[in-house]
């Protein structure tokens, strides 16, 4: 049984969010190009590149938050929220990439000790703009990423936040070359590129614990334990697994329940198991409840059982069951402690054609019955 989280509007913001991004990117990473080619300055131009890729990124993650908000189908019956995870490992390599290639024209830059390009002012003060600019973009998208728990966007978010990074270098190496250093450009353009291959490695990293289905709370779960023991009706919990897809985290539990109450009482409690955890974590969308009559971590396992058929089948060839078999109205089986315990309702009418009260003829089935070693006890009831 499990019960689920309604995302809302969720869709519809991360979207709204991606777009502001698209259009500021855009902007940022054309203007960047532009003036750093003009006024001689690589960091500039790295920089600017860097800018397109986030707008290239942007594009990237408005595709996979609309993949990952479609709903369960045949094949993804979990949903799609793991595309999101997905994407954000692309996203990483992506920026391992983008850093790689700058690192490597600016250290041929640097070591083949070419004449170096005195880059303008106009390419200083474009360079600081942007940083007020990436700041305020970094704000909005990660109180959005948090408003809304989406991993994806608080990476985008990053990204903004390494972009602001990366101009202030770019801008320490403009400066430093306008005051008679021009290899600090170039050197900038490393550091720069240096920044973005930590963030991807970053990325990447949170993304595999994820897709791995490392436990999100695994320093939660003794507390989320003590919680569910508290419902009434529960009488011990075990087996408590988590996992995380996309930005929500799937539990499955365990609980031990009466072993003499009716299937539809055990299902209640199990309902009402999810429905607290749910309303009580932000983070659990799903929680997955298995009803058990005992701890079957310290039971004996009962796959060897009979089931029902070979059972009735046994009481039928007992000499003293055929005294009733034909009257039986209801058999209930209690598979406990590597058991198959019978509870076998009668018509109340039937107690003047028997030659024996209930407890008496229990108890000679029970004798009869003693090579049936799966078989423990045996109570016979009437019932009106």
């Amino acid at each position: 049984m499990s019960s689920a989280n309604p995302s809302g509007n969720r869709k519809a913001a991360l979207q709204k969010a991606n777009l502001v991004s698209f259009i500021v990117d855009l902007f940022l990473s054309a203007i960047k190009i532009v003036v750093g080619f003009l006024y001689h300055s690589q960091a500039l131009v790295v920089d600017g590149i860097h800018s397109f890729s986030d707008l290239v990124t942007d594009l990237f993650v408005i595709w996979i938050t609309r993949l990952s908000h479609q709903d369960p189908d045949e094949e993804h019956p979990y949903g799609h929220a793991r595309f999101e995870t997905a994407g954000t490992v692309i996203f990483g390599l992506i920026l391992l990439a983008v850093a790689a290639v700058f690192m490597w024209k600016g250290m041929h830059e640097i070591w083949s000790h070419s004449d170096f390009l005195m880059p303008g002012w106009p390419a200083l003060g474009i360079a600081v703009v942007a940083v007020f600019i990436k700041e305020a973009l970094y704000q909005y998208t990660l109180k959005m990423a948090f408003m809304y728990n989406s991993p994806l966007l608080r990476a985008n978010a990053w990204h903004h936040r390494s972009d602001v990074l990366s101009t202030i270098v770019v801008i320490v190496g403009i400066s430093g070359a306008l005051s008679g250093a021009p290899w600090l450009d170039p050197l900038a353009a490393i550091v720069v590129a240096m920044m973005i291959a930590w963030v991807g490695v970053a990325l990447i990293k949170k993304s595999i614990i994820e897709l791995v289905d490392t436990s999100p709370l695994s320093e939660q779960l003794p507390k989320l334990k003590q919680q569910i023991s508290r419902i009434k009706g529960v009488r011990g919990v075990h087996s408590l697994r988590s996992r995380r897809m996309g930005p929500n985290i799937l539990l499955d539990v365990h609980i031990q329940v009466p072993s003499t109450i009716s299937v539809s009482e055990g299902h209640q409690i199990g309902d009402t198991v999810s429905q607290t955890l749910i309303e009580n974590h932000d983070e659990i969308s799903e929680v997955f409840v298995h009803i058990d009559p005992e701890d079957d971590l310290e039971s004996e396992q009962a796959q060897s059982l009979p089931q029902r058929r070979e059972v009735m089948q046994a009481l039928e060839e007992i000499p003293t069951a055929a005294l009733f078999i034909e009257q039986i109205k209801d058999v209930q089986l209690h598979f406990l402690s590597g058991k198959v315990h019978l509870n076998i309702l009668l018509p109340l009418a039937s107690i003047e054609s028997l030659p024996l009260n209930g407890r008496q003829l229990s108890e000679q089935v029970k004798k009869e019955a003693a090579h049936l070693t799966w078989l423990g006890n045996i109570q016979i009831f009437f019932w009106d």
